[in-house]
């Protein structure tokens, strides 16, 4: 997944020195992208600015649209998550 450079809410670090925190420690590690929000609840947010569109729209556009719309933003590190597995 390629850095996005969008800081982390929690401590400000970026994609990258989240990558330099994890090989720090030393240890095997893998990140995993994942992405909760809906096109839907993104298109909600722009229409009307506010929460509330999650599956409002599922009745016009496909599961396979929903899919691909996640798995773009998680390719291009725009997913609202980052899981880190250390072994």
């Amino acid at each position: 997944m390629p850095a996005s450079g969008h800081a982390c809410p929690l401590c400000g670090a970026g994609a990258n020195q989240q990558r330099v925190l994890l090989h720090w420690l030393g240890r095997k590690f893998e990140v995993r992208p994942g992405q909760r929000y809906d096109l839907p609840n993104h298109m909600h947010w722009m229409l009307a600015g506010q929460p509330g569109g999650m599956g409002k729209y599922s009745h016009i556009l496909s599961r396979e649209t929903e899919r691909s719309y996640a798995e773009d933003l998680k390719r291009n590190g725009y997913c609202d998550y980052l899981i880190a597995i250390i072994s």
